[in-house]
């Protein structure tokens, strides 16, 4: 290219405003396709030391005389020419009507081979053709950052907890930075969000978040900036955790990135209330019954969350005043379980009733229990009164067997059944949702009185029941008359010594025709036959000897075999 330099001069001590102004008017001539790096670090280390400029003059139908290119210090249009750093290309008339301009690269240096310092610069570009000139505007800036991002400081607001859903709560988090360098045009701030695995086994990703283009602040000097995050991961979840934020500063210089990392939890859950003490036991119960006078006078209760907690708060709505109690933190409590004791306002319950009790949370990160989770609420029944007296529904009061079961019915389906022999208390029974109670005991031999009571869950006990008298005569496995008649006393009865699932009787001729077969009622220890002497057709058996054999299917999976021979006998 031909020197340009004192022609360019010429011009810019000529009269710009002539120029401008010519610029400014319509014309074919024109600056296009324009590419550069705006940003680079000429310091040496191989990444992006210098910028490559090109572009394109075109003057339509007219041929181009002239084109200049310089870096100066100021944006202004036209440049003025004492703020000339460099002159970066020169070209005078060349025939052509469109000129592409070749690469040309700056080191960041001025035509006295100084490197520029660190700061914002100017390329300016002017053509002519035809009696027309044009200067580029606005010009194009370009910034030579060898410096690099770097973090004056760096935190988490508004807390390093963040519980994106506690009632109130900002529902992002916030990492703050303040650097000196860092430029929003042509630097770039990243944070990579990191959860840590529960197993302790290191982070993983599971979200990206950039700089917040809105946010700006100017702090002591020292510009502030802040990425923020919506606590959710890239699948839309919010998972409670502890999290790291990677914070990131690159430009586009080429310089080497900045990293820092910010550490926060995120929590999500809420604390976990449960019932330690209350009376003589309560863990895990949410309703309780009492009569007057056994109401407990303290209230122990545990609070879980793996950040700790040291508010909770009892509304005994029944009370006077109403306001919530703050409870009292045990010294016996851990950093993740808060013990805390709350006195029972007994006066108020005299009576009986049912009575609520509303109990709240908070922990570290500011999470309500009631937000999350809902208010845990305690039912305290209050009651004095006996429940209904137990009756027997057993009718057979004599038994060759010692284990059998005894059953009856209390109107009280919640109730206890206590049951004595001769007044000595041998189990308790549950009452069913049908108001039956059954129990499985051992008798002793000879006659003894049975009899019942009921208890209610607040401990109130009925009055004695009937006595049921029971004759217990030790007898064979098998009891079964030697003579048949046809009578309602000739059940035939089967005592297994260990539980078993039946009892089949096959009655033979003395020939050894199967005449029939019958199943027993009852178990697992005690069965019963009744046979009206028929066969299995329905016919009347005639009187005379028959086998019968006896099989006993025990719960064991094994088998056992009684023979008997009996009569019929008909009148």
């Amino acid at each position: 290219p031909q020197p340009m330099r004192p022609i360019a001069h010429a011009l810019l001590s000529a009269g710009f405003a002539a120029l401008f102004l010519a610029a400014g008017a319509a014309s074919a001539l024109d600056i296009v396709n324009l590419q550069y790096d705006r940003a680079f670090s000429p310091n040496g280390d191989g990444s992006q030391d210098s910028t490559k400029i090109s572009f394109e003059v075109q003057g339509d139908s007219v041929a181009v005389d002239s084109i200049h290119a310089g870096i100066y210090a100021l944006a202004d249009v036209p440049p003025a020419p004492e703020h000339l750093h460099i002159e970066l290309f020169t070209l005078g008339a060349t025939g052509d009507t469109t000129v592409v301009v070749p690469p040309v690269v700056w080191d960041g240096r001025d035509d006295e081979d100084e490197l520029l310092t660190d700061g914002f610069y100017y390329l300016h570009i002017y053509a002519e053709a035809g009696g027309e000139e044009l200067w580029r505007s606005p010009a194009d800036q370009l910034e030579i950052n060898t410096a690099g991002p770097t973090f004056h400081s760096v935190f988490v607001e508004p807390s390093p907890f963040f519980p994106p859903k506690a009632t109130g709560a900002d529902t992002l988090v916030h990492f703050f930075f303040n650097s000196t360098d860092f430029d929003t045009l042509t630097d770039i701030a990243t944070a990579t969000i990191l959860r840590e695995d529960p197993e302790g086994s290191g982070y993983a990703q599971v979200a990206q978040a950039v700089r917040d283009p809105a946010y700006f602040q100017l702090i002591e000097g020292v510009p502030r900036f802040r990425v923020s995050w919506s606590g959710k991961d890239d699948e839309e979840q919010i998972l409670d955790g502890r999290y790291r934020a990677d914070l990131r500063l690159e430009d586009y210089a080429g310089n080497p990135a900045a990293a820092a990392p910010l550490y926060f939890d995120l929590d999500a859950l809420a604390p976990v209330i449960g019932v330690l003490r209350f009376g003589e036991g309560g863990e895990g119960q949410l309703s309780f019954h009492f009569r007057p006078e056994s109401l407990p006078d303290s209230l122990l209760l545990s609070v879980v969350d793996r950040n700790g907690t040291d508010t909770c708060l009892a509304d005994w709505g029944f009370a006077s005043p109403l306001d919530s109690v703050a409870g009292i933190l045990q010294p016996e409590s851990t950093p993740d379980t808060s013990i805390f004791y709350f006195p029972v306002p007994t006066d108020s319950m005299a009576e009986d009733g049912s009575y609520s009790l509303a109990i709240d949370a908070l922990d570290a990160a500011g999470n309500w229990a009631s937000d999350l989770a809902g208010v845990t609420t305690l039912t305290i029944n209050v009651d004095s009164e006996a429940p209904p007296v137990p009756t027997w529904t057993t009718s057979a009061t004599v038994y060759i067997q010692a284990m059998v079961f005894l059953s009856g019915l209390c109107t009280d389906f919640s109730a206890r059944v206590h049951i004595y022999e001769d007044g000595d208390s041998v189990t308790t029974s549950t009452v069913d949702t049908q108001n039956v109670f059954t129990a499985f005991v051992q008798l002793s031999e000879g006659t003894h009185d049975w009899t019942t009571r009921s208890e209610d869950d607040a401990g109130n006990l009925s009055a004695l029941s009937e006595a049921l008298s029971i004759t217990y005569t030790p007898g064979p496995a098998i009891a079964m008359p030697g003579r048949f008649r046809g009578g309602e006393e000739e059940s035939i009865r089967v005592n297994s010594a260990e539980d078993a699932t039946g009892v089949t009787m096959r009655v033979y001729s003395l020939d050894g025709d199967l005449l029939c077969m019958l199943d027993a009622v009852g178990g697992p220890r005690e069965f019963v036959i009744d046979w009206d002497l028929k066969d299995e057709n329905g016919r009347d058996l005639l009187g005379g000897l028959y086998i019968v054999n006896l099989c006993t299917s025990l719960s064991s999976g094994e088998r056992s075999y009684e023979r008997k021979v009996v009569a019929i006998v008909r009148d």
